[in-house]
């Protein structure tokens, strides 16, 4: 395994879909504890966030090899995470008359617009298209040259 490598920005939304997919699984297992207890009405949401934990999983495998469809559906799975999350907002304005906290915030809204903003830039899409061979940054890989002949007279 190379450890000279640098991450580059799809390897970084690799590791936030992984998180999210952990914050599934733990709500997958707070669910599952609650349907033990109180009966079968929260099934439904054992298999929503199971089913979620899954995909989140697969996406992020599907972008470390650089698969445009994955890249899509992670897309449009942070879209349905926005859209969730607005609807969050509005029950918990309407019924408890206050906003969300501010984890559930960066969870619900923060890391989701940062990967779908990261999934646009024109560097990851330019990643896809040649397969993962573009290299992370820009910056060339010469070492610049510092020499001070001349700067000092």
């Amino acid at each position: 395994m190379d450890t000279n490598k640098q991450p580059t920005s799809v390897d970084i939304v690799a590791v936030l879909l992984l998180m999210q997919a952990g914050i599934a699984s733990v709500s997958t297992l707070e669910a599952l504890v609650s349907t033990l207890a109180f009966g079968p009405s929260g099934a439904l949401l054992v298999l929503l966030n199971g089913a979620l934990a899954v995909g989140l999983v697969l996406a992020a495998g599907g972008l470390r090899r650089r698969s445009d469809g994955a890249r899509r559906f992670a897309r449009v799975m942070q879209v349905g995470f926005l859209i969730w999350a607005a609807f969050d907002m509005a029950l918990a304005l309407a019924l408890a008359d206050r906003t969300l906290e501010l984890v559930p915030i960066v969870t619900r809204i923060i890391v989701p617009v940062a990967i779908f903003r990261l999934l646009k830039r024109p560097q990851v899409r330019a990643e896809f298209e040649s397969g993962g061979d573009t290299p992370p940054s820009t910056i060339s890989e010469q070492p610049a040259d510092v020499s001070l002949e001349g700067a000092v007279r």
